[in-house]
């Protein structure tokens, strides 16, 4: 029996004139030109006939627009919050009910015990997972940072994210604690399962000039470091989180004198269920069909949007904390994660993995470092999907395998 607010213009993501463009039924468009920004008004500005008509109208796209919606969607209620909301429920009845809930009742049990078979176990599992999601690789290549660089070529990593999501394999299993007795034990584990492990370094040191891969800032422990714009050129000791993609980049960029493996998790993998998979690509058809369209351009940004949305749902936190509003006061309070864990994978409308994005982005950082060992000295800067190199026709072998 409240009362829900809610922002319009997070729900469209479009510009008030783009909205009235793309209405269906109820044709109402933003007016141009009828307002002067310029002049000065407040509380007791006297309003023209011709500007409240504009400002009137405004209003009325936005009235328009949320009918639509209401009529299209059923009623208010299931509206999204935002736009992601809308990419979210496209993937979600894909993967679960793809139109109706009755008619594809197989499929929904098929998907919901592929969900049942993954779930994180523990608080502890849920925070060495939270440890080891990195971002993208963003830097600039150690002897080129602060100058001025001639002769360069960028080069992007289309779709960097989709595509690993299409390509790599994710944990698709409840993790499982594991004690490698062996080197050998311990590298079979990093070659036929998916991991995520602490780890501890001494005497670490870069073998690699070029750039460096490890941030300091997702080390617990740092000891005696020397830093290349927060990335570890060495340090006497560091205890940090990977995952076994991440440990395929350090062992190329680093030597040290002593390892010590901790809480290692292996994860049955395999690749992101079919369903998913073709969700994915739909939206990314969306987006090449209107990449280099003249008029299209608004259109074309947000449907690139709504395809990394895919990426970003699978690693939205799970436990965020409660903020409240009571008796005038603002409260921030920690979830009970245990509870909230246990909900999160119990949901009968859960349709993704918190695990399968900690593990997009490392295969993505993947990529991007090959692209950085091949460059060598030639490496300028790379930023998640991009890479920027000197002498590039040295290097078109390499773009030309990757491709």
């Amino acid at each position: 029996m409240g009362i829900e607010f809610r922002c319009s213009a997070l729900l469209t993501g479009y510009r008030l004139e783009k909205v009235g463009e793309n209405l269906h039924k109820y044709k109402v468009e933003k007016m141009v030109g009828d307002l002067d920004y310029s002049k000065i008004r407040h509380t007791k500005t006297r309003l023209t006939e011709k500007e409240k008509s504009y400002i009137r109208n405004d209003a009325l796209v936005v009235m328009a627009h949320i009918q639509e919606e209401i009529e299209r969607l059923g009623n208010i209620t299931r509206i999204p919050l935002t736009k992601t909301g809308y990419v979210r429920k496209f993937c979600r009845d894909s993967c679960l009910y793809e139109g109706s809930h009755k008619k594809n009742a197989l499929k929904y049990l098929q998907y919901r015990r592929a969900m049942q078979a993954i779930q994180i176990k523990s608080v502890e599992e849920y925070l060495q997972l939270k440890r080891a999601f990195q971002g993208g690789f963003t830097h600039a290549g150690a002897f080129y940072s602060g100058k001025l660089v001639e002769d360069v070529t960028s080069y992007d990593f289309t779709s960097s994210y989709p595509a690993v999501m299409i390509m790599e394999q994710f944990p698709m299993s409840t993790g499982e604690l594991v004690t490698p007795k062996t080197k050998e034990e311990f590298e079979d584990y990093l070659k036929y399962y998916c991991c995520v492990f602490d780890v501890e370094f001494d005497d670490l040191e870069s073998i690699f000039i070029w750039d460096h891969y490890l941030s300091s800032s997702k080390c617990w422990v740092c000891e005696n470091s020397q830093t290349d714009n927060g990335r570890l050129v060495s340090a006497r000791k560091i205890k940090t989180t990977i995952t076994n993609v991440d440990f395929e980049i350090i062992r190329n960029c680093y030597k040290w004198s002593h390892m010590k493996i901790k809480n290692m998790r292996v994860y049955m993998k395999g690749y992101l269920p079919t369903a998913f998979i073709k969700a994915v690509i739909s939206l990314y058809k969306d987006k090449t069909e209107l990449k280099g369209v003249e008029g299209m351009e608004v259109e074309y940004m947000h449907s690139k949007e709504n395809l990394n949305s895919c990426f970003g749902m699978s690693v939205t936190d799970i436990a965020r904390d409660v903020i409240s509003y009571v008796n005038g006061e603002w409260t921030e309070t920690a979830p009970d994660l245990e509870e909230t864990i246990k909900k999160y994978d119990v949901s009968p409308r859960r349709f993704l993995a918190y695990q399968w994005g900690v593990f997009v982005t490392a295969y993505a950082r993947f990529n991007v470092w090959t692209g950085i060992f091949e460059a060598g000295s030639d490496h300028v800067y790379c930023d998640t999907d991009s890479l920027k190199m000197r002498h590039a026709e040295l290097h078109k072998k390499y773009i030309e395998n990757y491709n």
